[in-house]
């Protein structure tokens, strides 16, 4: 008899339907983890946003519950906590979200704000970026991909806008210096006035051209 009672018990339980959270509760807690991110408390919003999951995963809302960590992954993303991001996107089982934010990484340059904190992007994090960027690709099955990012891994970042700076400093330096000559009436490796105008008027156009577009990189 007690035996059945107890079989009975366990059947009632496993009837009995799951708690479903209703969305004002879930944004209430999306909102409370967006403020302790937003004091610079990382760790604690992290913890809210699992613990919301793992609440959602046993009340039988798993769609929802994979949603909330990709919404925590592109949060941290955008506030330039990638890190945290990368966690976030590491438990919603969403490989995709880490090539992304990785290779976004990779592209960003310059100084960036994380938190109350300024923080100057290096060459050696663009380098991580691209290696983290493979390693998420080689985790998709997509090789091609992840070769390309290791290989950028391995290259010297900002060589080659280096090189375009200086050369667009050159050409500008150099156009200017046969305009000037011509003016003057002073003649260059007794070059006639017209091909010196042409010859200076040409560099200069080429060297605001590359400055122009090795500044627009720089920003990317």
């Amino acid at each position: 008899m007690a035996e059945k009672d107890k079989k009975k018990e366990e059947s009632e339980a496993q009837e009995k339907p799951k708690p479903v959270i209703k969305k004002e509760a879930v944004d209430a807690v999306l909102k409370k983890a967006q403020a302790k991110a937003g004091e610079g408390s990382i760790s604690a919003s992290k913890t809210l946003f699992k613990r919301l999951a793992a609440t959602l995963v046993h009340g039988g809302q798993e769609q929802e519950a994979q949603r909330i960590l990709n919404y925590a992954g592109d949060f941290f993303k955008q506030s330039n906590y990638w890190d945290a991001s990368n966690d976030m996107y590491e438990l919603a089982g969403n490989q995709k979200g880490i090539a992304e934010l990785w290779d976004y990484v990779a592209s960003r340059k310059g100084e960036i704000k994380v938190g109350n904190r300024e923080y100057q992007i290096t060459e050696a994090d663009t380098k991580q970026a691209y290696q983290l960027a493979g390693d998420a690709y080689t985790q998709l099955g997509d090789q091609k991909k992840a070769q390309d990012r290791y290989a950028r891994a391995g290259e010297k970042i900002g060589d080659l806008e280096k090189f375009a700076e200086a050369a667009s400093v050159v050409m500008l330096l150099s156009g200017l210096f046969f305009l000037s000559n011509n003016l003057t009436g002073n003649v260059i490796l007794s070059t006639p006035g017209n091909v010196s105008n042409i010859l200076g008027i040409a560099l200069l156009v080429f060297g605001l051209l590359i400055g122009f577009f090795s500044i627009k990189s720089r920003k990317r």
